[in-house]
């Protein structure tokens, strides 16, 4: 897959983004998780659509998972919290306008993210124009 854009520049620095490679960049992101005190998804559960961006350091990744309806998802968006916070701030806006890029380019019209994530939430209403559903959904999963 050809990532278009592969570097941001802004103020707080340069970033680049890369595909995810499970083999290799699994067992960092997953301490992500292990760091705020969350169970990160298994390598299975991954999609082949990921992509991870850094500047001298890997500082967040994410997941496009697609559909066989003009649905897709965003899902497990996550920031390394040993980078800046400007750093963590910029980064995860240059991955999910890539992810929203890529599922456009596939014909993709909805695209949802679920998060429990206040700061996440307002930052995809606020700057990416996400209409926040109602709080009486409730999310399940079943194994």
């Amino acid at each position: 897959m050809e990532i278009k854009d592969r570097c941001k520049y802004s103020q707080t620095g340069v970033y680049t983004i890369k595909e995810f490679d499970t083999d290799k960049d699994y067992d960092e992101y997953s301490s992500w998780f292990k760091h705020l005190g969350f169970d990160a998804p298994t390598k299975n559960i991954l999609s082949t659509l990921g992509f991870t961006v850094k500047n001298d350091i890997d500082i967040c990744s994410g997941f496009l998972y697609i559909s066989n309806s003009s649905l897709a998802y965003i899902e497990f968006v996550i920031a390394n919290p040993k980078a800046k916070r400007g750093d963590r701030k910029e980064a995860v806006s240059f991955l999910l306008t890539h992810l929203q890029e890529l599922a456009k380019s596939k014909g993709y019209e909805l695209i949802m993210i679920i998060t429990a994530t206040p700061g996440f939430s307002n930052n995809l209403v606020k700057n990416f124009g996400y209409i926040k559903g109602p709080k009486s959904i409730e999310h399940y999963k079943h194994i």
